[in-house]
């Protein structure tokens, strides 16, 4: 049995079965409550509107926050079943995690903040009268 975390707090029990409709409270996030959750024991994946996915345990240092972007829907789905069945290794070793929290890039962030009006961030200018602004500055690093 999973335990869930609703978009505004609310919880309840399910199993892998019920994730869909787990997922479609995502619909629900806003700035301030910006994902859902399932766990098992001290195991916990949160899960984005975008369908960024964090893993860890929160109860100790034994998972340390693990992240990565799933393909869809069903990926979280199998998830969810994986670990319910205690199966947090084969999670980890099938999934291409990475260490810490979810850093979505610049543009999947604005479509994400725009709704998908803008697909990508503009450039910024390079020819600035009064040289390179902060957005310059990395070019300048190298």
């Amino acid at each position: 049995m999973l335990y869930f975390l609703w978009a505004f707090g609310g919880d309840s029990d399910g199993g892998p079965d019920d994730v869909p409709a787990l997922l479609a409270d995502l619909a629900n996030t806003d700035d301030e409550h910006v994902d859902v959750s399932f766990s098992k024991g001290d195991i916990a994946v949160s899960v984005s509107r975008s369908l960024w996915l964090s893993i860890e345990d929160v109860e100790a240092d034994t998972l340390p926050p693990r992240s990565f972007h799933a393909p869809d829907e069903a990926a979280v789905v199998e998830i969810a079943r994986l670990l319910d069945e205690d199966r947090v290794d084969e999670i980890l070793e099938r999934y291409p995690w990475v260490d810490g929290y979810p850093q979505p890039d610049r543009d999947e962030l604005l479509r994400t903040l725009t709704g998908g009006v803008l697909g990508s961030a503009p450039e910024a200018p390079r020819g600035h009268p009064e040289g390179p602004g902060p957005c310059d500055a990395a070019d300048l690093r190298g």
